[in-house]
């Protein structure tokens, strides 16, 4: 506090940990799109949740509130979450070692990256689409290459987010290179 005369806003959750829409249990990773909605991960009840601007609820956009698995549909302990110009939700799943893509509005992700790491938890998409992972564990960070098919093209990224030149049809090198 010391001289601090700004006090912070409550913008998700704040009402002790649970499972409730009104709740987190374990808030990671976040995210914030240009309508100022909050996108959390919220580790411990292993889903997703979007809390619009003045919001006093979220909505779960992915997971499965309070089931960890290994489907398409669940996550285990996720940890960080990206997204790119075409809407597309990008989260590390700790507890499942991958990054699962998931289409707005989509009950079930896509695995597009798979790898051997243990507690990853930090993730980021840099300009070109490239993720990085923070291999916790193994003392590690870890680059995985984005991978467009000649074929493809992208169109103008939107305005209202970070320009990554990202094809629709990307996929990720499953074989990582060690950077750090």
């Amino acid at each position: 506090t010391a001289g601090n005369t700004t006090a912070g806003l409550l913008v998700a959750g704040g009402n002790g940990a649970g499972s409730t829409a009104d709740k987190l249990n374990g808030p990671f990773g976040i995210y914030i799109d240009s309508t100022n909605a909050v996108f959390v991960v919220d580790r411990s009840n292993h889903r997703v949740q979007r809390w619009n601007s003045g919001s006093i609820s979220g909505t779960t956009v992915a997971g499965t509130t309070g089931s960890a698995g290994p489907w398409s549909y669940q996550f285990s302990s996720p940890t960080s979450i990206a997204f790119d110009q075409y809407g597309y939700m990008y989260i590390l799943d700790q507890g499942n070692n991958r990054v699962q893509k998931w289409f707005p509005g989509a009950t079930y992700g896509t695995t597009v990256i798979s790898a051997s790491m243990s507690s990853p938890y930090g993730m980021r998409m840099d300009r070109l689409g490239n993720f990085f992972i923070a291999d916790t564990s193994y003392q590690r960070i870890l680059s995985f290459s984005l991978l467009c098919p000649p074929a493809t093209t992208s169109p103008p990224p939107s305005t209202t987010q970070m320009s990554i030149p990202l094809c629709q049809t990307a996929t990720w090198n499953s074989t990582y290179i060690q950077i750090a």
